[in-house]
């Protein structure tokens, strides 16, 4: 069983909820905790796995009709996009949807959440103490879309409105849980029954308003029909309070959620706990968490995995793979090294990069940081694109990447390799290490410079090995940005 925490933030509030995952399912735990400065730092301590939820104010929500382009140079086209509508100022954190929407009417459009990084940083810098654990970091639209698409099971888009007590979110949210339009209206209702007859009735004739308008901005902003169907995620008041004022909207359709996806979770408590359950399973693409965190896990999971690889290869070939264990396992303890090292690093700079982005008035240190930051190899990339071209046939003794001295002012780096070919014949040999290369050529990270081949010296009988070496110029974050873009 892993213990998860969900959080989320919207307006003064701050709402947790512990849930714990049993196999496939999720199941709550206890009700609703208010949180605090005091409770935030044990409740995260509590957890295995945190998901952060939050109604950023300056977030945009947009559906984009962009050119056809190949996918490497859509990141850059959503960027402009989005940039082009925040103001070039604004340091923006964009996802976007790559699938293709289920309704007919939306093929052409791209959905896109961004979220401007000035509001994002006081959240990870909250959460940074637990770093290792933090899953997710979404918006509350993205969350209540999510799960109003598992309890809707709709065919065409829909509204699903979440009333707290001093806010109510209104979403417009497509079939595959997407949100096409998102409002945080001024409205609330207190669901501890403080609330009276003339109260009630004046939320919900201000909700029946609210509603009006977003589909009156749905269908000025894509030209379809409005949605009819209604979602109502809150509380017991205000279900009981439409009983005897119902919503003045023409047409619409108003539902509760019937069932629960959530364990033993009734479905009238679904409502109330709407604002943290949807967080689990939001498109990953939509995942604010910062860039270098990510990248950092995703070299994780790939070095475990080439390591497996490894050890059944050596199980599978044999006596004769004994033979060049020592000289793997040399080379695994220093790639090992070099990725402690790479870790420390990169952990360096992300506290860097918080930092700096927090000093407004240093912009000079903010532009000499991230010209010093561009000019280095993605070391992440380049590791992990060279393990993808290495072959069996191929052992490589020695990997060393540095400046260009000659070079240095225009950010070159300069990368030696050397190691054997295994081949019956130093022809064959010759043949597997022009197709290494090739493939190297072909990366975007390295560009092949010379290449010295010794066709000599047996290395065990039956066997042969024939050394080499190679000079490859690196590439450096800022040459691979011109590239994709």
């Amino acid at each position: 069983m892993r213990k998860l925490l969900s959080l989320c933030r919207f307006g003064e509030e701050y709402h947790a909820l512990k849930v714990e995952r049993q196999g496939d399912a999720l199941v709550p735990l206890g009700s609703l905790l208010e949180v605090t400065p005091e409770s935030l730092p044990e409740l995260c301590r509590w957890a295995d796995e945190i998901y952060f939820g939050g109604s950023f104010p300056t977030a945009l929500y947009v559906w984009d009709e962009l050119p056809k382009v190949g996918k490497k140079y859509l990141p850059a086209l959503v960027d402009k996009s989005v940039q082009a509508k925040f103001g070039s100022q604004v340091v923006v954190a964009t996802g976007f949807y790559r699938g293709v929407p289920v309704e007919e009417v939306d093929r052409e459009r791209t959905p896109v959440i961004a979220i401007p990084h000035q509001e994002l940083q006081p959240v990870w810098r909250e959460l940074l103490p637990f770093k290792t654990k933090v899953k997710r970091i979404t918006s509350l639209p993205a969350g209540l879309a999510n799960l109003a698409a598992t309890l809707m099971q709709a065919s065409s888009s829909f509204l699903v409105a979440w009333v707290g007590r001093r806010t109510t979110e209104i979403v417009v949210v497509s079939p595959e849980g997407l949100v096409k339009i998102a409002r945080s209206v001024p409205i609330g209702l207190n669901d501890g029954g403080g609330s009276d007859g003339f109260e009630i009735e004046r939320f919900i004739v201000d909700l029946g308003r609210e509603i009006a308008t977003t589909q009156t901005f749905f269908k000025q902003e894509f030209r379809q029909a409005a949605p009819t169907e209604l979602l109502l995620l809150a509380g017991s008041a205000v279900i009981q309070g439409l009983e005897r004022f119902p919503l003045n909207v023409v047409g619409l359709t108003v539902r509760m959620p019937e069932s629960s996806p959530f364990g033993a979770l009734d479905p009238t408590q679904i409502g109330s706990l709407a604002h943290l359950l949807g967080f689990f399973k939001v498109a990953e693409e939509f995942n604010f968490l910062p860039s270098e965190l990510v990248a950092g896990r995703r070299s994780k999971r790939f070095y475990t995995l080439a390591y497996g690889v490894l050890v059944v290869a050596l199980i599978g070939a044999g006596g004769w793979l004994f033979l060049q264990e020592m000289e793997k396992r040399q080379l695994m303890q220093t790639y090992k090294q070099n990725f402690r090292i790479y870790n420390e690093t990169r952990e360096r700079v992300l506290a860097l990069q918080m930092d700096v982005k927090s000093l407004r008035p240093l912009k000079g240190w903010e532009k000499y940081y991230n010209e010093v930051y561009r000019l280095r190899p993605r070391w992440n990339m380049l590791v992990s694109e060279l393990a993808s071209k290495v072959v069996e046939e191929i052992v490589l003794d020695d990997f060393l990447i540095q400046p260009d001295k000659k070079k240095r002012v225009s950010g070159v780096w300069l990368s030696s390799i050397s190691g054997k070919v295994k081949a019956l014949d130093w022809q064959s040999g010759l043949e597997i290490l022009r197709f290494f290369g090739s493939e190297l050529e072909a990366s975007s990270c390295f560009v092949v410079r010379n290449l010295s081949y010794v066709p000599k010296a047996l290395s065990a009988p039956g066997a042969r090995t024939f050394s080499f070496k190679m000079e490859i110029e690196v590439k450096t974050e800022a040459e691979l940005e011109q590239h994709e873009v």
